[in-house]
């Protein structure tokens, strides 16, 4: 997969199982601000684990971002590197 169609998928993502409308979605708000339910440890697993399970690989995010300064853009990039 290029990057335009790992970022679309992050998106639809995000959009379909978080309640975050394409309206409102921002590729360099950090996640909380698109939905503060972010701020729950419990949505960033979720959101691990369906980027896993869409991309076929562990994907890190736990690790590696922090809900109040990550963006969208963020996890394209740790899904591509």
């Amino acid at each position: 997969m290029n990057r335009p169609e790992i970022a679309a998928a992050v998106q639809q993502i995000i959009m379909d199982h978080f309640k975050v409308s394409s309206k409102k979605f921002s590729w360099n708000d950090p996640l909380e601000m698109l939905n503060s339910d972010f701020r729950i440890l419990g949505h960033l697993v979720y959101l691990e684990k369906l980027l896993a399970q869409h991309f076929g690989k562990p994907i890190h995010l736990i690790e590696n971002i922090g809900a109040a300064h990550c963006t969208a853009s963020d996890i394209v990039d740790i899904i591509v590197d």
